[in-house]
């Protein structure tokens, strides 16, 4: 009985090992609250798109895999901050899109003279 008792403690605590170190594998990378959360979705769209593992977090903690729009309060205004996150092993090349990005949208809205 006490190696019973032995074996599942083990397997408890690797299993609560794997889990937070898991969990911390992600990076925010950018965040955002009220109505400048909307650019963030543009983004995680654009990562995603570009074949990056990416996430929306909001700050009670829950996973907004589509658009955020969930945590809109009345008015439509957003309530907390809102996180974009990006798998630490690809952090730097995100970073890198995301300029990437920003120096598209700046051209595409800089009118020609």
């Amino acid at each position: 009985m006490m190696i019973v008792l032995i074996v599942v403690g083990v397997a408890l605590i690797l299993f609560l090992a794997a889990f937070f170190l898991r969990s911390n594998r992600w990076k925010t990378i950018q965040s955002a609250s009220g109505d400048s959360a909307n650019e963030l979705q543009e983004k995680h769209a654009y990562l995603n798109n570009e074949g990056f593992r990416v996430r929306i977090r909001t700050d009670d903690g829950q996973s907004n895999p589509g658009i955020p729009s969930v945590n809109a309060g009345e008015g439509g205004y957003r309530r907390g901050l809102t996180k974009l996150q990006v798998h630490e092993e690809d952090l730097k090349k995100a970073a890198d899109a995301l300029d990437r990005f920003e120096r598209d949208r700046v051209l595409r809205q800089t009118p020609i003279m």
